[in-house]
């Protein structure tokens, strides 16, 4: 007895989609990542692979092989700042640079903006525990300095 044939690719994305206008955002509702991206399992050169779910909205709508990560350099990029739209209308292909000079434009840069306000001219001299992320490190490590200067 055979199994269920496999649902194609385009259905099983599209229906973890809520699309709304053509304008607004179109939320994925299926699993997210930990940074509020969501995730899409993929099958990958015969692995499975979450990848982010704005990527392959944007390789489905333009006709192209969903990609498992940046390719050629270029990143898909969100024009609307929202980490969870599929809407392939807002997203588009850009360098990690456009991505950082878009961060800032948008004031979407909260691990800048605080290590800017909390230590502007403040370098550690020790490096954070292992496993800890550093600019959360930096930005507690600063404040705790601070408190204790004055």
């Amino acid at each position: 007895m055979a199994g269920r044939p496999p649902v194609p690719l385009e259905v099983r994305f599209w229906k973890k989609v809520d699309k709304r206008g053509m304008d607004d955002c179109w939320l994925w509702t299926g699993g997210p990542f930990g940074d509020g991206y969501g995730g899409f399992q993929l099958r990958v050169a015969g692995t499975h692979r979450c990848v982010g779910a704005h990527r392959v909205a944007y390789a489905l709508a333009n006709g192209i092989e969903p990609p498992a990560g940046a390719r050629n350099g270029l990143w898909v990029l969100h024009s609307c700042n929202t980490r969870k739209c599929c809407n392939p209308r807002h997203l588009y292909l850009g360098t990690h640079r456009d991505n950082m000079d878009d961060m800032i434009v948008s004031g979407n840069r909260c691990r800048i903006r605080c290590v800017a306000e909390v230590a502007p001219t403040y370098i550690p001299k020790k490096m954070p525990p292992a496993g800890t992320p550093y600019w959360n490190w930096l930005i507690a490590h600063a404040e705790d300095r601070r408190k204790r200067t004055g």
